[in-house]
């Protein structure tokens, strides 16, 4: 199964802080490794119907949130849950993946 990361999802990696940025680096593989097996794995966002999450991490401070179809898993937002819900779900409402 194809993953693919939207641009602004691409951009919230690029700006992920964290002490151990290699260990997140893995972290994250194995959580899309596991997608690619299992893309329902992850809980429904109440707020985006068409989205789901996996928490990713050592701590599972971020995010992993994604939309699939049968052939492709679109990763929209990888973010730091460590802040308002309110900012959260309106990120999550502008970046309905097209799937």
């Amino acid at each position: 199964m194809e993953i693919i990361w939207t641009a602004s999802a691409a951009e919230d990696y690029l700006r992920t802080e964290t002490n151990r940025p290699h260990e997140f680096a893995a972290a994250l593989d194995g959580a899309l490794s596991l997608l690619r097996s299992f893309p329902e794995m992850g809980a429904k966002v109440e707020a985006a119907p068409n989205i789901r999450r996996i928490l990713v991490g050592r701590d599972r401070h971020y995010g992993l949130f994604y939309g699939h179809t049968a052939q492709r898993i679109s990763v929209v937002a990888l973010i730091n849950l460590r802040q308002n819900p309110d900012s959260i779900r309106r990120i999550l409402k502008e970046r309905q993946p097209g799937t």
